[in-house]
């Protein structure tokens, strides 16, 4: 497989370990407010924004994956300058 298909999967998969990183946040987001866990320092909307954070970077992740591909691995039309030499 070409490192350029890689590289998609790559973003894909980084995309999806944020989303399960994003509802692991929303899980300790609700232990607070069951009062199921008191955290020391953080207030619970800290929880909340980093899930949300988490649950935007995955969502664009997945779905821009092929944007993100061909900006760091060009299709191949773009990659020639000039055209192909008649014979």
């Amino acid at each position: 497989m070409p490192l350029r298909n890689w590289f998609g999967v790559g973003v894909r998969l980084i995309g999806l370990w944020e989303i399960v990183s994003g509802l692991d946040e929303l899980v300790t987001y609700v232990n607070v407010l069951m009062r199921l866990y008191t955290p020391s320092l953080t207030s619970p909307n800290g929880f909340l924004t980093h899930a949300v954070a988490h649950f935007l970077i995955g969502f664009f992740l997945l779905f821009s994956a092929m944007s993100l591909v061909n900006a760091v691995y060009p299709p191949e039309e773009v990659i020639r300058d000039e055209p192909p030499a008649a014979t």
